[in-house]
């Protein structure tokens, strides 16, 4: 979607959407955008015309800060950063957890580094099967605070997962079997925490997306 004045006030909506809208809970500008995104979301075409704006008194008048304004109206993309920074740590501890209870080393040589592979990819699903359920209870509540049916969405956001580990272990195992890799880590304890968090980076934007636009979609 191509806008170029996403908080302009003057808007014409069909009255068939009013009741959707009224369903959501922001206000001011953060209502403006999150019917851009709403709309976004429902597949629905937006046409802009081009005005003449008209300040008097220099918009004295208007009560808009722009920078108090601009940072409320990007707060709505800051909680997908949240919640993906929390998910992460949480996901980041579990690995170092079912690492040691697997028995990884922290320092592994070249001989060692084939042979726990599997096994480090063992202890990332883990990790990701708990970190997944904190990070599905708070995108749907928090981030994008969904009405549906949590049942649809969870099964959804399942195979998401899936689909993710299987891109995310797939890099995951390639880095920790590459020479280059290896030498610039130099095999010590931050060869796997370097590792996973080049993986989780390169995975991060695709779940971005795809909960964004088909997870979450907030159906009513």
């Amino acid at each position: 979607m191509k806008i170029n004045d996403t908080q302009t006030g003057l808007r014409g909506i069909p009255a068939s959407l009013l009741p959707d809208l009224i369903k959501l809970k922001t206000t001011g500008y953060d209502f403006e955008l999150d019917m851009l995104i709403f709309a976004k979301e429902k597949h629905i075409s937006i046409k802009e015309i081009h005005i003449t704006t008209v300040y008097e008194n220099g918009n004295s008048s208007s009560h808009f800060n722009p920078v108090l304004d601009s940072l409320r109206i990007y707060f709505v993309f800051f909680r997908y950063l949240w919640v993906a920074i929390l998910s992460f740590i949480i996901d980041f501890s579990m690995l170092e957890i079912f690492m040691h209870i697997l028995d990884v080393p922290d320092a592994p040589n070249d001989n060692q580094i084939a042979q726990i592979s599997m096994t480090v990819i063992a202890a990332n699903i883990l990790a990701r099967l708990v970190s997944s359920t904190f990070n599905f209870i708070l995108n749907r509540r928090f981030v994008f605070k969904s009405k549906s049916n949590i049942f649809d969405e969870y099964k959804k956001y399942f195979v998401l997962v899936i689909y993710v580990l299987i891109i995310n272990n797939a890099v995951f195992y390639f880095l920790l079997n590459n020479d280059a890799m290896q030498d610039i880590t130099g095999l010590g304890a931050v060869f796997l925490e370097i590792t996973k968090l080049i993986t989780e980076m390169i995975t991060f934007f695709i779940t971005f997306v795809i909960s964004r636009t088909i997870i979450f979609k907030n159906d009513k």
